[in-house]
This record gives C-alpha cells, sequence and structure tokens, in this order.
C-alpha cells in the first residue's frame, strides 16, 4: 500500500504565519485514511504575547469603522470566491480528505462563505438584525435619556469542532466583525479550514488589525494551554459534544461567558395530504444527505401525515441520486460500525427496512422505540394522525425543524416553538439560514459585544420626570448646603 504524504500546515499567532521550521516542536494527526496532518506546536510564550497586545490592538480595532470592516472582509470574499484561489483549493482538498465530506459538499459551503464575505450588504445587515442597529459598534445612540454603543467583548476563545465547515469559518467571522481578538483552537476533524480563511486575511493585508487579531491554532486535549487560554478570555465560543462544553465551562472563570453551541437534534414534518410527494421526496433526500447528518441542523426523524407508500418509495430514489452527486467518503471504522449496527437492530426489532449503498430509512411507528440515532444517512420515519401531535415529541434540545408545505409552520410555529425547537424552516432549507434568522435560540454577535452607556446627567429630563431641578437635586442630595443652591442651578 502506498503511504500518504503528511500535510504541513502552519499556525497563526498575532497575524504572524508559523510553520514547521520556526518550532521546537509539532504535533501530527493521523486519520483512518492513512492521511497525516503536521502543525506547529503553540507554545505558552505565543499565547501570553496575545495577551499582552490586548490594549493597544483593541483600541485600534474599536477605531474600525462598519465601512472598514465590510471593505477589508469584501477583500478577503473576492479571493475566496475565485476557485482558483491557492489557498482555498488547496483547503478543499485537504477539508474532504481529512473529514470524508465530498469535495462538492466542501466546494459549496466555501462558495457560500465567499458570498457573506465578498457582500458588503450582507454584513451590514447581519449587525442589523443581531443588534438592532448596523451602526451599533460605530457611534453612540441616543436611547431614552442615555447615549448606547456596543464595544467589543476582547478576546474570544474558539473551541471548534469539525463535523461542519461553515461552523468553524462563520465563528471566526462573527469574532472579526465584531472587532475582536480571536484565539482560536482548531479542530483535529477540520484543521485546513479555519487555517484557510485566516490565512486569506493576512493575504489581503497582514498589517491590518483585524489580520493582527487573529490567532488560530492546535493543542492536544489535554493540554495546560487549553486552561491558560480560558483563563486569559474575555468569551468562550464552546462547540462540540456535552463532555467537551462541560469540561471548557469547568475551566472558565466566573465572569467570563461560556456560549454553547452545545449537542441538537433536528426533525422534519411532512403533511403529505396536503402537499406533492414528489417534491417532499427530494427535499427530505437533501436534508438527509449534507454533512452525512452529522450537522446539528440534519433531521434525524421524520413525522409523517398520510399515505406514506409512494413518499417512501420516491425518497428512496432521491436518496440514490443524492448519494450520487454527493458521495459518501467517510472511512470512519467507528460511524460505519454504527451505521451496520442500526440495520440490524431494526431487522431484530421487526421495523420496516428500506436501505441503500449509503442510506437507511427505517419506519417505526413508535418514536420512543428508537434510543439512539447513528447518523450517515439514516432516517427514522413515524406515521402520525394529526400535525399537532408532534409538538409532544420535541425537546430543548432540538434545532431545526423543516416542515413541507411551508404554510406547517406559521400554523404550528408557537406549540413547535414552545416545545423547544429553535428554528422552523421549509423542507430542504435546513443548510441555508435565511437573513434574519436566529442561531441556535440566541443572536450571536449580541454575545460578543458589550454595551456600554453614557447616561444623561442631573438635569437631563426624560418624560417621566415630573419636577423640577431643584426639586432633583433636593431628593437627591438632602444634605446639600444652602449656599450650594446657589452653584448648582439648572445648566
Amino acid at each position: 500500500m502506498t503511504p500518504q504524504p503528511v500535510i504541513d500546515l502552519p499556525i497563526i499567532v498575532g497575524g504572524r504565519l508559523l510553520t514547521a521550521a520556526d518550532v521546537a516542536e509539532t504535533h501530527t494527526l493521523e486519520y483512518e485514511s492513512g492521511l497525516s496532518v503536521r502543525l506547529p506546536a503553540v507554545q505558552r510564550d505565543h499565547l501570553e504575547a496575545v495577551v499582552a497586545s490586548r490594549p493597544k490592538l483593541l483600541a485600534e480595532l474599536s477605531r474600525l469603522t462598519i465601512h472598514d470592516i465590510t471593505t477589508f472582509l469584501s477583500k478577503v470574499g473576492a479571493r475566496w470566491l475565485n476557485p482558483s484561489y491557492p489557498l482555498r483549493r488547496e483547503a478543499e482538498e485537504h477539508s474532504s480528505q481529512i473529514t470524508g465530506y465530498a469535495r462538492r459538499m466542501i466546494t459549496m459551503d466555501y462558495n457560500f462563505l465567499g458570498y457573506v464575505l465578498h457582500q458588503r450588504p450582507y454584513v451590514y445587515d447581519y449587525f442589523e438584525w443581531e443588534l438592532g442597529n448596523e451602526r451599533a459598534m460605530d457611534e453612540w445612540s441616543r436611547i431614552k435619556a442615555s447615549w448606547v454603543r456596543a464595544f467589543p467583548q476582547g478576546i474570544v476563545h474558539h473551541t471548534m469542532v469539525g463535523n461542519m465547515t461553515l461552523a468553524n469559518t462563520f465563528t471566526l467571522l462573527w469574532g472579526a466583525m465584531t472587532k475582536n481578538i480571536n484565539l482560536a483552537k482548531i479542530p483535529a476533524r477540520d484543521p485546513s479550514s479555519p487555517l484557510a480563511l485566516a490565512r486569506a486575511f493576512l493575504d489581503v493585508d497582514a498589517d491590518h488589525p483585524m489580520s493582527r487579531a487573529m490567532t488560530v491554532v492546535y493543542w492536544g486535549h489535554d493540554s495546560p494551554l487549553a486552561d491558560y487560554a480560558c483563563e486569559s478570555a474575555d468569551v468562550v465560543f464552546a462547540w462540540g459534544g456535552a463532555k467537551a462544553i462541560k469540561r471548557i465551562k469547568e475551566k472558565a472563570p466566573a465572569g467570563v461567558p461560556v456560549v454553547e453551541f452545545g449537542p441538537k437534534w433536528s426533525l422534519a414534518v411532512v403533511d403529505l395530504d396536503r402537499c406533492d410527494p414528489e417534491v417532499a421526496a427530494w427535499r427530505m433526500a437533501a436534508d438527509v444527505t449534507f454533512y452525512d447528518q452529522e450537522a446539528c441542523l440534519s433531521p434525524q426523524r421524520l413525522f409523517v401525515k398520510g399515505d406514506r407508500t409512494k413518499f417512501v418509495e420516491r425518497l428512496c430514489h432521491y436518496l440514490d441520486k443524492a448519494a450520487q452527486h454527493i458521495p459518501k467518503e467517510s472511512k470512519n471504522r467507528d460511524a460505519l460500525a454504527h451505521f451496520a449496527m442500526n440495520r440490524l437492530e431494526a431487522s431484530f426489532r421487526g421495523w420496516t427496512l428500506h436501505t441503500g449503498a449509503s442510506w437507511t430509512v427505517a419506519e417505526v411507528a413508535d418514536p420512543a422505540e428508537v434510543a439512539e440515532h447513528p447518523l450517515g444517512r439514516t432516517l427514522f420515519i413515524h406515521p402520525v394522525d394529526r400535525i399537532e401531535d408532534v409538538a409532544g415529541y420535541l425537546t430543548t434540545s432540538a434545532q431545526t425543524l423543516c416542515c413541507e408545505p411551508w404554510e406547517l409552520g406559521p400554523e404550528h410555529r408557537d406549540a413547535w416553538a414552545i416545545g423547544g425547537v429553535d428554528r422552523i424552516v421549509e423542507l430542504g432549507m435546513s443548510r441555508r439560514p435565511q437573513y434574519g434568522y436566529a442561531h441556535d435560540g440566541m443572536r450571536p454577535l449580541s454575545r460578543l459585544v458589550r454595551w456600554v452607556t453614557l447616561e444623561g446627567g442631573v438635569h437631563d429630563f426624560y418624560r417621566y420626570n415630573d419636577y423640577t431641578p431643584e426639586t432633583c437635586e433636593d431628593r437627591l442630595f438632602p444634605w446639600r448646603e444652602a449656599a450650594a443652591q446657589e452653584r448648582t442651578g439648572a445648566r
């Protein structure tokens, strides 16, 4: 067997590119495909330099306007949209090899990221729907009897996961947009995507404050650097499973907010009495196929009302077609074993089973019978007599609910929201959020800023003040001497 080549990737510390030749030690990540990735080992003094740069760099970043930010990001996006851009081309190849996701799917995600970066109005809109005002970080806004402005938190420590390319790149983008200093620990599952994006910042202008605010590095699971990064951060964006997030929360000091992007599950609801089974089938196949169901937004269960015979037949057909378009290429032995075990369990339990080379559909009357989901393009179909019954199966860990027809959303949104779901979309649209959406039931940019208030003075009266300046001072300063009253008259 021909040995796979070792991929050498750099790290970025304070906007400076470091290769294996620049450091004393390296990390080697090995994958079941036979591929190996070598990364420079970041040292404590590297992170200490990032922390030391905080006051001066934050002052520079705070002076940037949204025009400055969008102009810079647009230049990054112009490079990223070019399929021949060396950093993008290299990252696409590496990300596909390492994650096991089809190259075509990585390309689609990279294109989407490029559009977001390149379209300056998108970032303006993002600020507006997340912070209520596109200039919230540029200027002081009069609100009632105060002036308010948003400032960066400071150092944002991102702990990344590798199951979804866009998650790793967007968390960096959010930090950059809000003028923060990014301190990112990249995932072993996909180190190339966030590194390539950060390197694109340096390609545009390595001396720009947004470039110098990029630190994108790797360390092992038990490294003391994880403790130092948490202790030095002003906010932590924690991505991952329940155990990983629990460890991060234990490391974060009191007063440092940990924003969780933890384990979620998603579902779909189809009323076959009100939609075209053919349309529902091809859209359902899309939601099952992308990311091999490893993304939180991927539906794992489908609740169906109506005669599902034709629908299931066409769903199987489109799952096969989707597999040709986006092949399932993962070589992960645990995932493949779990996938096979799920088929054996379904057969043992007597569930109606439909299988393809890379997908499984199991019809299960009682959702409670399914204790664990194996992912890997596996869909459990549960019949329901009434769409209203779906709300009873929701939990607060439910993220995305895909529905067909779309009209089910407005009709049942209150019940589904009370049941715990964060996001309701039309079937087939799970992976493409619409303008104005909230991520995991929150506004991430609002967690990356702190609101500073300049309040009006003693004589700055608002509508509820029904007394004179003199009366106000008498109430506030009852110990004031009479002689002082002449010196503190109304301004």
